[in-house]
């Protein structure tokens, strides 16, 4: 974000036709990377909450808020503009918030 990594966020990637996707966390360098290879195809990228579970099973979930340094649209898929299409083979996709 503004050229420096930013790491408080999980990147959701979906393909709004056919609902395939995956998920990760952002990384302490702003990198992610999805443990499952993804369907070719063309993809949304959007952020998500990072999800911290209770350090008490039993304790109450504690609800999850979006940074609002980062622009709104960015936190859902109907309105991010960040789009790419995956190929066959390994993919790489540099997502610079300005």
């Amino acid at each position: 974000m503004k050229g420096k990594p930013y790491t408080d966020a999980s990147v959701m990637v979906i393909d709004l036709s056919s609902g395939q996707g995956g998920g990760a966390d952002l990384k302490s360098d702003g990198t992610f990377t999805l443990d499952d290879p993804i369907p070719v195809g063309s993809y949304t990228a959007y952020f998500a909450p990072i999800s911290v579970p209770p350090e008490d099973a039993s304790a109450a979930p504690v609800p999850m808020q979006a940074d609002k340094t980062i622009p709104q649209k960015y936190w859902n898929e109907a309105s991010s503009d960040l789009k790419f299409e995956v190929k066959e083979g390994k993919n790489e996709f540099p997502i610079d918030i300005k």
